[in-house]
């Protein structure tokens, strides 16, 4: 079981990770220079209704999209690869100012002066291949706030199954959300006294998480799904 919040770049908290041994010396320099290059947020979210995008492409589509998912991002490419991986932390540290307005050589974008954010871009790396390329068909996930009506529902909560692994694809209209999941059988349904908001707080807060059998809440939305999900996609 997994939880998934859809988030654009940037949103959805910070993280760190390992940065490659030879990161510094062979990349930070070609990064220095093309920062000094590009324009920033060349991406506009405000005006591109990619909320939209997102809900048509869930509910009409069955394709569940993630941020940070610019071009240069496909999460295959880093698997057992250190070459990859490390050209992915460029590609989100360049897409820091390119897409999502965040320009790493500014200090009043929370970096120490010339400081490449690569543990932020090893971290947020990590934190989606773990879930992005561990989720299965038949994998449940919760869709926290989010409803046939609405993007953003505070009311309500949705439910799908996996039926596909982990794949790319970028729209160039958007240029973002180029993580995909294939689902199915989407079903909303309202918070109540079984299911609170709340249990979707904390570690789950994160763009996407896993639900670990150790969780607190683990054994509440197992039975959720058997007693409330599956009857209904069974019929």
């Amino acid at each position: 079981m997994f939880v998934f919040r859809i988030a654009k770049g940037r949103d959805g908290g910070l993280f760190s990770g390992e940065c490659p041994i030879d990161f510094k010396t062979k990349f930070e320099s070609t990064i220095l220079n093309d920062l000094h290059k590009i324009n920033v947020g060349q991406i506009p979210y405000e005006t591109n209704n990619y909320i939209d995008y997102l809900h048509r492409e869930l509910w009409q589509c069955g394709k569940l999209r993630q941020g940070w998912g610019i071009e240069g991002l496909n999460l295959l490419d880093v698997l057992d690869n250190e070459n990859a991986k490390s050209e992915w932390i460029k590609h989100y540290i360049i897409g820091l100012k390119k897409c999502w307005s965040t320009d790493p050589l500014d200090p009043t974008a929370g970096y120490s002066e010339n400081y490449l954010p690569c543990h932020e871009a090893s971290g947020r790396m990590t934190m989606l291949a773990q879930v992005m390329l561990r989720a299965k068909p038949h994998d449940i996930i919760f869709i926290p706030k989010h409803s046939f009506q609405n993007q953003h529902d505070e009311n309500f909560f949705t439910v799908c199954e996996v039926i596909g692994k982990y794949y790319f694809d970028l729209n160039p209209l958007y240029q973002d959300f180029g993580h995909v999941l294939s689902v199915r059988n989407l079903k909303t349904y309202p918070y109540d006294n079984e299911i609170r908001g709340i249990d979707f707080g904390g570690f789950y807060q994160r763009a996407v998480s896993t639900i670990e059998a150790h969780h607190q809440v683990y054994e509440k939305l197992l039975q959720f799904i058997k007693n409330r999900y599956l009857p209904i996609i069974s019929k």
